[in-house]
């Protein structure tokens, strides 16, 4: 949390006392429990309405409340999704509206306790305990103010409707995954409030309800393997499953069948000459029976033992490369997984990140290489031979004698020994300085294939927000809307600094009283701008899926540009708050998804993010 600088030693600390309830509800971000007037609770109950009771994850399973409505849904598909303000002034509380397909209404709030005992506490950095509710609503018509069993109107600053199946399950971890975040489980009033729990909600679902892995669904196949990513997109059971999406890549294959394209002509090349001396070869290569013939130790043709040796070559190396190739694609598919709500368009690394892969790996190839290449050149060296002096020759050959003698061994010396001798050397140093074009062959395909896998991923990924979804959002003037409240002749400090040092240091009872009606001024300045900028009708806007990430954006620096306001109390700045919540909001992604290491902060382990107690 955001500190103040310490106090000169020559002034004694004067802290101004802590706000009132009165003042504290007038506070960015604050939201108390409000009970509904006796006639809302009677026209609830004539509704049949389930009450609103609290999201608790403990005990899953039989008896949790949670858990015995979810599976008494009769259809627990979400048709529509919506993050509403309501109008009350001066800080307009924050919650989240789910429709669903049997076209029954719920509404998700955050508040403090209805009879929490130290409410102000919420402004201290552990905060005070979260009142997070579920309600039954008799229809979208009580968001607007035009239904008796809510009593207060709100407007749709967001709205998701979902165009194929998104379960209920997948609100429910998100609500879960902040229940069990060591910071954000708690209520506090500059950040894990009624705002940070519906805006999370409504990022992540969107982010759920996507193909946010780039890949298809995971499904089984012959060998039982699964793919790559496991949505949270999925029902809920009595034994509440863990994606475990960072530790897939063990049980996954790519399977790729890619093919490294490399050339093995030079040893064509390198054999001709030696073909050409020898009248043996020579008959083996037209032969139909020594082409055909594979038997040790029979007369047969050495071009098809130079091909035989290049489809071995081939096959080693489309080996070599599709497990270079899944080591890349695991690579940048973890980090691509792992970029987290912020960043759901992200700019393709794979290159940078497929050079690293490669510096370590191709230390490891070659060696291997050199002991396979070595093995196999010893016994294409003991085959040729062995078709210079054949114990059986072909049939259909009938060498003349002179020719017999003089070429077709190489013995005792002569054309064949020679040009035996120049092809065993060139051979040689053919594949030991073949490994350095073969380098940069695998360098080139490698990081060009894993660019290409990427940025299908990442376009699969942006498509299907709109395969999956309609965003809209209401009609806002961003510039206006984070304007600052304080004008620059009410000694208003820039975004992100602190008070003040003498400001905050002495404070008289006739200060404290200027403090309480510079707040009073403030909250008044903030209720009549927000009014002015959302007034009107609900008038929403198709969107893609950036703008709502900007919009979601834009709401939390105003939120954190309205604390710092009230910085006298909440000693804050609005750039912590900012980074506080943007933050959080990504590890309950990262919980959700099943990726808990990249929350590991503070001492805090997976262990203790666990999402049933």
């Amino acid at each position: 949390m955001d500190t103040l600088p310490p106090h000169p030693p020559h002034d004694p600390p004067h802290d101004p006392p802590p706000p009132t309830l009165a003042q504290l509800r007038r506070l960015p971000g604050a939201s108390t429990y409000r009970l509904a007037n006796k006639a809302i609770l009677k026209m609830r109950k004539a509704l049949n309405l389930k009450d609103a009771f609290e999201l608790s994850f403990k005990n899953w399973g039989s008896g949790n409340e949670v858990f015995d409505w979810y599976t008494g849904l009769p259809n627990k598909n979400i048709h529509t999704i919506q993050l509403r303000k309501e109008r009350k002034a001066p800080f307009y509380h924050e919650y989240i509206m789910i429709r669903l397909r049997n076209d029954t209404y719920w509404r998700i709030d955050r508040r403090q306790q209805e009879h929490e005992p130290s409410p102000i506490k919420c402004i201290e950095e552990l905060g005070v305990p979260a009142y997070d509710t579920i309600m039954q609503m008799s229809g979208m018509g009580s968001s607007l103010g035009l239904d008796p069993t809510l009593g207060g109107a709100s407007d749709c600053m967001v709205e998701l409707e979902f165009k194929n199946a998104v379960d209920l399950g997948l609100v429910l971890r998100i609500c879960c995954a902040i229940k069990a975040h060591p910071k954000a489980e708690a209520y506090t009033l500059q950040r894990y409030n009624c705002f940070f729990f519906a805006q999370t909600v409504i990022m992540c679902t969107a982010c759920g309800a996507s193909n946010w892995g780039g890949w298809r669904e995971p499904t089984r196949g012959n060998n039982g393997q699964e793919g790559p990513w496991k949505s949270p997109n999925a029902p809920l059971d009595k034994i509440w499953s863990d994606l475990n999406n960072v530790n897939r890549p063990d049980n996954s294959s790519w399977k790729s069948t890619e093919k490294f394209n490399h050339k093995w002509d030079t040893l064509f090349q390198q054999s001709n000459a030696l073909v050409q001396a020898s009248p043996l070869l020579r008959h083996a290569d037209r032969c139909n029976y020594c082409l055909e013939s594979q038997s040790v130790h029979r007369q047969r043709s050495m071009s098809r033992e130079i091909n035989r040796l290049k489809d071995e070559l081939l096959e080693y190396w489309n080996k070599e490369y599709r497990e270079l190739l899944d080591e890349a694609y695991w690579t940048n598919h973890i980090k691509f997984i792992e970029s987290g709500i912020w960043r759901i368009v992200a700019p393709n690394t794979s290159e940078e990140d497929c050079r690293n892969m490669l510096e370590k790996k191709l230390v490891d190839i070659q060696t291997k290489w050199d002991h396979y290449s070595e093995e196999r050149l010893v016994k294409l060296l003991a085959s040729v031979r062995d078709l210079l002096d054949p114990a059986e020759v072909c049939d259909s050959w009938y060498p003349d004698p002179d020719e017999w003698k003089s070429t077709w061994t190489c013995k005792d010396g002569g054309p064949v020994k020679a040009a035996m001798d120049k092809w065993e050397r060139d051979v040689q140093s053919f594949i030991q300085k073949e490994f350095s074009k073969i380098k940069g062959v695998l360098e080139t395909q490698t990081i060009q294939r894993s660019t290409q896998i990427h940025t299908a991923a990442m376009q699969t990924r942006v498509e299907s927000f709109e395969q999956a979804m309609t965003i809209r959002l209401r009609g806002l003037d961003e510039n206006k809307f984070l304007e600052p409240t304080e004008t620059a002749e009410e000694n208003a400090e820039p975004s992100g600094s602190v008070m003040s040092l003498e400001r905050r240091s002495v404070f008289s009872g006739k200060t404290f009283g200027t403090v309480f009606s510079k707040m009073t001024t403030r909250a008044t300045k903030i209720k009549h701008k927000v009014r002015r900028l959302f007034k009107g009708p609900n008038n929403l806007d198709e969107v893609q899926i950036a703008l709502l990430e900007r919009r979601i954006r834009v709401f939390i620096t105003k939120h954190g540009d309205n604390v710092q306001t009230y910085r006298t109390w909440l000693k804050c700045t609005s750039v912590g708050v900012q980074g506080d919540m943007k933050q959080a909001m990504d590890d309950v992604w990262h919980q959700v998804t099943g990726l808990p290491h990249l929350i590991a902060k503070d001492g805090t382990t997976a262990e203790k993010l666990a999402f049933v107690d």
